[in-house]
């Protein structure tokens, strides 16, 4: 792609001959000699006198203007096309300030601009600027650090400098756009040296932000185990102290049953034993009442006493016999009677003693039946609660395994990351030393050519002040001599006068001929006079005789 502007291209065109069988139709000149124009483009051909544009007629292959057409050219029509030049511009040091300037350029005439033929519009915009003198002035007045101040002052002077001479062009219309000054390859570098710290202090920050993020995942799931494990313990701790206050109740209610049933055997037992104790102290009673009624004591007493006869005894004793037989009959009779009363009261006891007991225990197997049901149902709750338990240990375990695997693999994802973003950073950084390296050395090699175009521009400088010095001082030697002739001439014409009358006449003569005032003219002794030709200084022979011994001639300097 070309990049001239605004003429893009031009070339020659080759002549047309007539068409047709021995020429007999006319001249027409083929399409591929004249370029396709695009949109923005306008195409002028020329014959080397009339120029004609494809933008104001319709040109065709047997068009007049584009048959006898020598040459054409394409230009470029677009609007404010940037044109951007460089100038550079010595600052207070030895490095140079890089101003590039940029112009928006538009064609209102692309025939003017053929005729002109602005080829390249690049140099025409930098000989407009080269033709600003004070533009050179800008930079000498700042280090080169100081960009943003010389660019400020380049715009402010390039803005008056535009409206004050307009950069005027045949066929165009070109106006200044911006106005900046590079960074320098100095400051560049210390900017460079910055975005690196700041590079390097920003991934430090990535890092330790990577760091304190894993840490504080960790952290978290540290957290969660040690809540899971709190819940787990203090649920754990619920179920056993449930089972424990269940079992602390079980255990009273079996030790309250066992009292109750205890209290009951206790007050049967009780029972059984007054009853015993009063059928003993009804027999006692009963044969001490028979005792008490035992006529052989009362006999044997009486006998003893001699208060009854053997006859007496016998009929007593019959009588007691028949008496005692009645007795022993009655008392059978009661005695049986007695009997069949205490077997139906032992048998009425009986009966309710094993009905009694019956009744307690038929309650103690109700009592144990329903120990043996509780105990089912707490050995059934516990099994539930064990099997509840160990569920959710393996529950719990499941989850700990997934959250460790989890807190692994986000490990694992975050050091992948940061191992990524490292070697990221790591060829970055390397890829950009390298640049930078690369053009470190390119900047030091554009340095030394400069510091070598710099010494060579003041060596040339140098030797041309040198050469301008001595040509001065020859020549101020050679009006030294013509100014010393042209005293002596005039001193030799003058010389009736005294010495008053030569100064002054030698200072008149400096002050005609270099116009020195009187004070910056040096006296010196002019010996060289006495040597005058005699033949030349005859007319003066006797003035001369009376200066003899005098020093007081003058030359300038």
């Amino acid at each position: 792609m070309s990049t001239s502007y605004p003429i893009i291209s031009q070339d020659l065109l080759p002549p047309v001959d007539k068409r047709g069988l021995f020429g007999l139709r006319g001249r027409a000149r083929p399409a591929a000699d004249i370029p396709k124009a695009r949109t923005h483009e306008a195409v002028v051909v020329t014959d080397g006198v009339t120029y004609t544009s494809g933008k104001q007629r319709r040109l065709s292959g047997d068009d007049e203007h584009l048959v006898n057409a020598t040459s054409y050219c394409v230009v470029d029509m677009t609007r404010d096309k940037p044109i951007t030049v460089q100038l550079a511009l010595q600052s207070s040091g030895v490095d140079q300030f890089t101003l590039r300037v940029t112009f928006a350029c538009t064609v209102t005439d692309e025939i003017t601009v053929a005729q002109v033929g602005h080829r390249d519009l690049d140099e025409a915009v930098l000989a407009y600027l080269k033709g600003y003198h004070r533009l050179y002035q800008l930079g000498l007045e700042h280090p080169i650090d100081a960009v943003l101040k010389v660019q400020d002052d380049a715009q402010i002077e390039l803005g008056v400098y535009a409206q004050t001479c307009e950069p005027k062009f045949r066929g165009m219309d070109v106006r200044l756009s911006s106005v900046e000054v590079l960074t320098p390859a100095a400051v560049l570098e210390e900017q460079r040296k910055l975005e690196e710290r700041l590079k390097a202090h920003e991934q430090q920050e990535r890092e330790l932000e990577l760091e304190r993020a894993l840490r504080t995942k960790q952290r978290s799931y540290e957290q969660d185990d040690q809540i899971d494990a709190h819940r787990f313990t203090r649920e754990l701790a619920r179920e056993e102290g449930e089972t424990e206050r269940e079992r602390l109740d079980r255990l009273t209610r079996e030790r309250r049953l066992t009292r109750d049933h205890e209290r009951e055997e206790a007050d049967f037992t009780h029972e059984q034993r007054q009853g015993d104790l009063a059928a003993e102290l009804r027999r006692g009673r009963m044969l001490g009442e028979e005792v008490a009624r035992d006529p052989y004591a009362a006999i044997s007493l009486a006998m003893a006493r001699g208060e009854l006869s053997p006859s007496e005894l016998m009929r007593r004793a019959d009588e007691e016999t028949r008496r005692r037989r009645e007795e022993d009959q009655a008392e059978r009779l009661a005695q049986r009677e007695r009997l069949h009363l205490q077997l139906d009261r032992e048998w009425e006891e009986d009966t309710a003693g094993r009905h009694h007991k019956r009744q307690l225990e038929t309650s103690r197997q109700e009592l144990e039946a329903k120990l043996a049901e509780r105990d089912s149902d707490h050995g059934h709750e516990r099994i539930r609660l064990e099997m509840e338990r160990e569920s959710r240990l393996q529950q719990w375990d499941v989850t700990r395994e997934e959250r460790q695997r989890e807190h692994d693999m986000e490990k694992l994802r975050l050091e992948h990351t940061t191992q990524t973003a490292q070697q990221q950073l790591a060829a970055g950084r390397e890829d950009t030393e390298l640049e930078w390296t690369r053009e470190r050395v390119r900047l030091e090699h554009q340095k030394t050519l400069r510091q070598q175009d710099l010494e060579n521009l003041r060596e040339e400088r140098k030797w041309k002040d040198e050469k301008e010095q001595q040509a001065w001082e020859r020549e101020q030697n050679a009006r030294d001599r013509e100014l010393k002739m042209q005293i002596a001439q005039s001193l030799i014409n003058r010389g009736q006068g005294d010495h008053t009358d030569l100064t002054e006449v030698i200072f008149s003569v400096l002050q005609d001929v270099t116009g020195t005032p009187h004070t910056a003219i040096v006296v010196e002794d002019v010996q060289a006079l006495e040597t005058v030709d005699d033949a030349a200084t005859a007319p003066a022979e006797g003035a001369g005789q009376k200066e003899q011994g005098s020093s007081t001639p003058a030359d300038a300097d």
